[in-house]
């Protein structure tokens, strides 16, 4: 096959002929470029692709849920920087991560599976005499940040719960073992989407999308209407130090092009409503050491704004079913890539792991897998909230190693002048300033993950996502040496032009 060489404008997208010679398999629902996209990467097709653009716009943008995020999680940024630095901390993250996620955007054009950045992404751009390697530690960095995921979206619903019913009832307290039980519950709720009524979730996300933007117009406009409000100058110039620091691609229809304008406008539109909503949170919120001090600072808001405990209760709701949708698409994610990480070996029990159920067409042991290690996480919390905490901190490091080691091997590939796989979206001559910028901006991040909250640092206080996160690294390592490497395939491996003729991948 030709290769496509890259587009003169920035951000070109362009059809491609469909190749003839794809294999075809009846009861599969694909098309063209779908099919063309998975003969040159070497996979078998296992999923029937029911995402469409829209429920593939809502499922990016559900997951991420950026502007009920901004209102359940940035209490450590009231902390460490007060009304003004959290604003102008978020305008520079969002403009500095924007690099990262179109990076992250043009490779997924460019090899649309299941198993995101560890897969072509690395494996086909790194040096050849590190592909296996890297594609292997990339995997597992991507497992590390991903299996806590659904963990972590549960963690702020059981908060959530404890502090309106507070607000409602003074004398109720939710123990630290009621609220680990009741995550534990919560998470079982994302089994039926993603299994018995796995055929509805494309329609679900759809509807979840729409009442997406009708919670935030839902919540911001009394918000808007009836706080009373700080100033201009408090919110954007004053900013505090109390922290005492100095400051599911397979399943997509026309996927490699559909996944990178799915990735970009959920970005765009989360990133904008989020800014929207933490500019109405600081005006609204009153003041800031009374904030600080409530159990909830965004329930504080809440109750400013409306006035009483019924407003209060009815805002949060909207929060809560949002948060709950947001959590079906954090269990099908982790699944999706345990599994795709799995049918190349990677994982102990992958035989087992990658398999496909026959009548709901999903990676059915890697669901259980993954409800298994979440609850796990959640019944940690019954010892310690810190050791919870620690181990869903180490989601960013896990996310952020991973966005390294890809967006880095396709810069490597670039200063070789290797001809880059064909993207239908496509960064054009911006791509290697761009993907520069995006290596160097996730370096930086990373080094804020290993930080503690506040200073002096004590033992309640002490971070240790840099001694687990080095730990799992040296784990992965020994497995890869005593036993990866007998076994696992690169992706590479599969690639058209680099794979023995009608060699096609697949767990069936």
């Amino acid at each position: 096959m030709e290769v496509e060489m890259e587009p003169k404008s920035p951000f070109q997208t362009s059809d491609r002929e469909f190749g003839a010679d794809w294999p075809q398999d009846p009861g599969v629902n694909r098309s063209h470029n779908d099919q063309e996209d998975m003969n040159r990467l070497g996979k078998k097709q296992e999923f029937k692709r029911n995402f469409r653009f829209l429920a593939t716009l809502g499922f990016a943008t559900i997951f991420s849920s950026t502007w009920e995020f901004v209102l359940v999680a940035f209490g450590s940024g009231l902390i460490n920087g007060g009304f003004g630095g959290l604003i102008w901390e978020y305008v520079w993250t969002f403009l500095g991560y924007s690099t990262i996620v179109v990076s992250l955007a043009e490779m997924s054009s460019m090899a649309p599976t299941a198993g995101g950045q560890y897969h072509t992404r690395v494996s086909e751009f790194a040096p050849a005499r590190w592909q296996e390697y890297l594609s292997y530690a990339a995997g597992w960095t991507s497992t590390l940040a991903w299996q806590p995921a659904l963990a972590g979206g549960l963690y702020p619903i059981a908060v959530m719960i404890q502090t309106i019913t507070q607000y409602n009832q003074p004398d109720f307290v939710l123990l630290n073992w009621q609220a680990s039980l009741l995550m534990v519950a919560l998470g079982f709720l994302t089994v039926p989407f993603n299994t018995v009524w796995r055929r509805a979730l494309p329609m679900f996300e759809t509807i979840v999308l729409v009442f997406h933007f009708a919670g935030f117009f839902a919540t911001i406009i009394p918000l808007w209407v009836l706080a009373p409000k700080n100033s201009a100058t408090q919110v954007f110039t004053e900013i505090t130090n109390s922290g005492g620091w100095s400051n599911t691609a397979e399943e997509v229809e026309d996927a490699s092009l559909n996944v990178p304008r799915s990735m970009v406008w959920a970005f765009v539109l989360n990133g904008l409503m989020g800014f929207v909503t933490l500019i109405t949170y600081v005006f609204c919120i009153g003041d800031l050491t009374s904030a600080l001090n409530s159990p909830e600072p965004f329930v504080a808001t809440f109750l400013n704004g409306t006035g009483s405990t019924g407003g209060a209760t009815g805002l949060t709701i909207i929060l809560f079913i949002l948060l709950i949708a947001g959590n079906n698409t954090c269990t099908t994610t982790e699944s999706r890539q345990m599994w795709a990480f799995a049918r190349d070996k990677g994982l102990p029990f992958s035989g087992w792991l990658s398999k496909i159920h026959p009548h709901w067409n999903v990676p059915l042991n890697c669901i259980i897998v993954t409800i298994g290690i979440n609850i796990v996480f959640c019944l940690i919390n019954l010892g310690s909230t810190l050791a919870f905490n620690i181990i869903i901190g180490l989601q960013n490091v896990g996310f952020l190693s991973t966005y390294i080691i890809s967006i880095g091997c396709l810069i490597s590939a670039r200063l070789r002048r290797d001809p880059l796989p064909p993207a239908r979206w496509s960064l054009g001559r911006l791509g290697m300033p761009i993907n520069c910028f995006a290596v160097l901006y996730a370096c930086f991040l990373v080094t804020f993950c290993f930080l503690p909250v506040m200073v002096p640092v004590m033992a309640q206080t002490v971070n240790w996502t840099p001694a687990i996160f080095v730990g799992v690294v040296v784990l992965a390592t020994s497995f890869y040496f005593v036993h990866g490497r007998k076994v696992y395939t690169a992706p590479v491996a599969y690639v058209e032009g680099k794979r023995r003729d009608g060699m096609l991948q697949s767990v069936t």
